[in-house]
């Protein structure tokens, strides 16, 4: 695994670094843009992070930036962010944390659902016309 930068010259150093220690500009290009022709998604991609004067002539929206971080499993365009905006490196969370979070937030839906139909049945059984009221 790549070592992540202390810090980032600029948002474009941060951006190649991402595509660089990832996939590459190739892959990267094609998974970006893939109705575009490779040769022209590549250069695309080139222009977008070039800055050598710190403009470029195309520039990435930030859902571009998310897909181009996901898909090369490097976020140090993120990084650039928070070191710029004076905001502490956040931890990746891991996938079975977060798997284990959604499953217990499922549970108790359902088992506040099955709370809510047992009094739904119970006001059901001693008085039927309620329901056709409120229905």
């Amino acid at each position: 695994m790549e070592q992540i930068p202390a810090f980032y010259d600029d948002h474009f150093a941060a951006l190649r670094r991402a595509i660089e220690d990832g996939q590459g500009y190739k892959k990267t290009a094609a998974h970006l843009w893939p109705a575009m022709k490779p040769e022209s998604a590549y250069a695309r991609l080139k222009n977008c992070v070039q800055g050598a004067d710190g403009h470029s002539e195309q520039k990435l929206d930030l859902h571009e930036v998310l897909v181009l971080c996901q898909f090369n499993g490097r976020f140090d365009p993120l990084y650039w962010l928070c070191d710029e905006s004076l905001h502490a490196r956040p931890m990746q969370r891991k996938a079975e944390d977060v798997a284990k979070t959604i499953a217990a937030q499922i549970d108790d839906s359902v088992m506040s659902l099955t709370r809510l139909m047992t009094r739904l049945e119970a006001i059901k059984e001693s008085n039927p016309a309620v329901l056709r009221q409120v229905i």
